[in-house]
């Protein structure tokens, strides 16, 4: 047995030795029906004494694109245990494969799952963590999907708003990164995606202010509030921050609230 994984191992020489980031070992490729169609027309052209032929060269590639490909699925299968939309971002839509400490993490887990029994508390602990790493890249992710946008629609910061699971918005933005993911993406889908996400942002800024001013009389001197230009009003602005900042801690900040609406 160990000579055999001696010579298929020089066999498979050619190939990525950790296509997205796990060790060749790992993959089960014998199983892989593709793969193997592809080595047999592989060996069949070795058995002819036909290595240099173009044909080769092809199979080769094609070879290292399928070992890719189960890769990502081996990924994908002993992914279970993450939260399938951390921040509602579907996992698949985050650069987990290349981020070097969630890879690390994740060859770790991958050892220690051979031997599950004896490591079933390392396991669950690598997991939590996976989860946290997971959970950190999509909020990395969004605040880079973000960098373009307004940073203060109507004068409120954008990490104040709940952007992350508004069902108009989210749908946007997956879509975004659908087109995006396509080669042959369209720039005015692109342009128009972004208008329509940066005018869905001013309506959810829009409700979230109108919630935040409640306690406020609604027509003062008789004139309609949602008329008045308090997002410019520079002292306005201000006192409207620091009661966002104080309401993070609402019992302990319970008289300052007060003082201040």
């Amino acid at each position: 047995h160990e000579l055999a994984k001696v010579e298929l191992a020089k066999d498979r020489a050619f190939l990525d030795p950790e296509p997205e980031g796990v060790p060749l070992a790992d993959l089960p490729l014998s199983d892989d029906p593709e793969f193997n169609v592809l080595a047999k027309q592989r060996q069949a052209l070795k058995n002819t004494r036909r290595g240099r032929d173009p044909e080769m060269k092809d199979l080769e590639e094609r070879m290292n694109d399928r070992v890719h490909g189960v890769a990502r699925e081996f990924l994908s299968k002993n992914r279970g245990y993450l939260n399938p939309e951390p921040q509602n971002v579907p996992i698949a839509d985050i650069p987990l494969n290349r981020d070097p400490i969630f890879r690390e993490m994740e060859n770790e887990l991958l050892k220690a799952m051979k031997d599950f029994r004896s490591n079933a508390g390392k396991i669950a602990e690598l997991q939590d963590d996976l989860n946290n790493r997971a959970e950190d890249l999509a909020k990395d992710l969004r605040r880079k999907e973000l960098a373009n946008q307004e940073p203060e629609p109507l004068g409120v910061p954008l990490e104040e708003l709940p952007l992350n699971y508004d069902p108009i918005l989210n749908p946007l933005e997956r879509k975004r990164r659908d087109i995006k993911r396509n080669p042959k993406r369209s720039a005015d889908a692109l342009r128009n995606l972004k208008r329509e996400i940066a005018a869905r942002i001013d309506d959810i800024a829009r409700d979230f202010l109108a919630k935040e001013r409640a306690f406020l009389d609604q027509e003062p001197e008789g004139v309609q509030l949602e008329r008045l230009p308090l997002s410019d009003d520079k002292e306005f602005h201000e006192m409207e921050r620091d009661l966002r900042a104080l309401k993070k801690q609402p019992a302990k900040n319970k008289d300052a609230i007060e003082d201040l609406e």
